[in-house]
């Protein structure tokens, strides 16, 4: 058998795995970024300093227009964040 009929089956094996992802530990975790956008204007959040914290999580929002419909229905906005790959931090203990 010769060198060069292993070597490129190969090859393209070790580029084809190289190409997923693989992390050790909770992939879901892994992938989860911070939350950066508003869930119901869509807006950029550049500073953490507006949010509403319901149902033990904290929303961060970009405007205070957007905290009335947040603590309406906190599930939707929850499932936004979620859906987007990023994660809801929980809300500090008081």
């Amino acid at each position: 058998m010769k060198i060069s009929n292993i070597v490129g089956p190969l090859l393209i094996f070790l580029i084809t795995i190289g190409s997923y992802d693989i992390t050790i530990g909770n992939a879901a975790e892994a992938k989860e970024k911070p939350q950066s956008s508003c869930p119901l204007m869509g807006g950029e959040i550049s500073q953490h300093d507006m949010y509403v914290d319901v149902k033990g999580k904290r929303i961060y929002i970009c405007c205070a227009a957007c905290e009335a419909a947040i603590r309406t229905e906190p599930d939707r906005y929850i499932k936004i964040i979620k859906g987007r790959g990023e994660t809801v931090e929980n809300s500090p203990s008081k």
